[in-house]
């Protein structure tokens, strides 16, 4: 199948489909966000990243990830970042 085709298929949903096919695809798209994370994991290319976080952790240069989300939504509630789909957040991970 074809992108074109692909896509004239989306179009073709019902509204009672659509929302279906979105949560499906949402949920194929984590699951292949998970198997390349754990492939980069198996293969050692997050190692790097991992030995930086816990020097970061060990100087004191981190904080709570609950502190770090509460400000994330200071800031999206004051208009100033924008919310994302979840090929948006892959996209911006891959760059």
């Amino acid at each position: 199948m074809s992108l074109q085709e692909l896509e004239a298929a989306v179009a073709s949903l019902s509204d009672e489909e659509l929302p279906a096919f979105a949560q499906w695809f949402e949920e194929y798209l984590a699951d292949a966000w998970d198997r390349r994370i754990e492939a980069d994991i198996q293969a050692g290319r997050l190692d790097e990243a991992g030995r930086r976080a816990e020097a970061d952790f060990e100087a004191g240069r981190c904080q709570r990830v609950v502190a770090g989300v509460a400000e994330a939504r200071r800031e999206f509630a004051a208009g100033q970042c924008q919310a994302m789909t979840p090929i948006e957040i892959v996209r911006e991970a891959q760059s």
